[in-house]
Parts: structure tokens; C-alpha cells; sequence
């Protein structure tokens, strides 16, 4: 079966989270959200993918997805065919810097507002979430006031930082 590159980034995602012990190897339902129903349900039909329940030492149970040995082998057949990740242009460093750059500002809880993002073009700043530099977050500051916007991830705060260095 040929993958999609939305399966593909499913699949590496779940990856991700083996070498979490927290969750036993396992990506949590509740990140599961993050993707297309329908590809998840494919790739565990497929067998790529294998749904897992546990439960904490407390005695709370959750669900969680897991990659299968095939599913493994897909993972790392990706990260052979590709040396290392595309380098950024201009505009994914200008993005990330704006986004650094309100993070330091108190009036936005250190998020960069949606509306402030607009300046942006939509695919860049998806390309960046989905190569993991960004996160999407809601933050609600008082009963009547919430703001949606982005934040760097620890990678995009490394590219962020490296660039100024150099």
C-alpha cells in the first residue's frame, strides 16, 4: 500500500512518542485529534498502527496508538529516503522570528495572535506546524477574553536562537 504524506507524518508522529515512558511507548488519544480520523483508521487497518490500552499506577485508563513492526519499517524506510529536513527560506525564518518575538510580549500571554499571523501566508505557517517549529494554542486569560494563536516549539526556539548566533 503507497502512503500518503499525511499517513507518513501520522506515522512519525506516533514515533515519536516511543521513547516516552510516561506513556508506554503510546500516543494518547487526546493527541490523536491533531490528525485525520479516517487516515488513523486506515493505518491501523493496515496494520501499521495498533491501538493500545494502559492505565496509571492511580488507576486512571487511557488509549493510545502504537506503531507495529511494519509500521516501524515504514518510519525508517521515510528517514532513509530523506537525509536530513529541508532547509527554511526567508519566510519560514521571518515567521518564526515574529512569533519569538511576541512570545515576549505580556498584552498576548506570549502567544502570537491569529489575527497578527494573517500577515503570513496560511501555507507557510501550516508547513511550520507540521514540521513541528510551531504550536497552535488557546489561551484564556479571563471569562470573556481568549486568545488563539501560535508558540514555538523547542525546535523552532533552537532555529530561532541559532540564527541569532550566526
Amino acid at each position: 500500500m503507497e502512503l500518503t504524506p499525511t499517513q507518513y507524518g501520522i506515522l512519525h508522529a506516533v514515533s515519536e512518542f516511543s521513547a516516552v515512558d510516561r506513556y508506554q511507548g503510546s500516543m494518547p488519544r487526546k493527541h490523536t485529534v491533531l490528525f485525520n480520523r479516517d487516515d488513523i483508521n486506515l493505518l491501523l487497518a493496515t496494520g501499521y498502527l495498533e491501538s493500545m490500552k494502559f492505565e496509571y499506577s492511580c488507576g486512571k485508563e487511557d488509549e493510545g496508538l502504537r506503531l507495529t513492526p511494519s509500521g516501524q519499517e515504514a518510519v525508517g524506510g521515510l528517514a532513509e529516503g530523506r537525509d536530513q529536513e529541508p532547509e527554511l527560506v526567508s519566510q519560514h525564518l521571518d515567521i518564526l522570528n515574529d512569533v519569538y518575538h511576541f512570545s515576549r510580549i505580556t498584552r498576548y500571554r506570549g502567544v502570537m495572535p491569529r489575527d497578527k499571523a494573517k500577515v503570513h501566508h496560511p501555507d507557510d505557517i501550516d508547513d511550520l506546524f507540521t514540521r513541528g517549529y510551531l504550536l497552535r494554542v488557546k489561551v484564556e486569560c479571563r471569562e470573556d477574553k481568549t486568545i488563539k494563536g501560535f508558540i514555538l516549539t523547542s525546535k523552532g526556539l533552537r532555529t530561532v536562537r541559532g540564527r541569532r548566533l550566526a
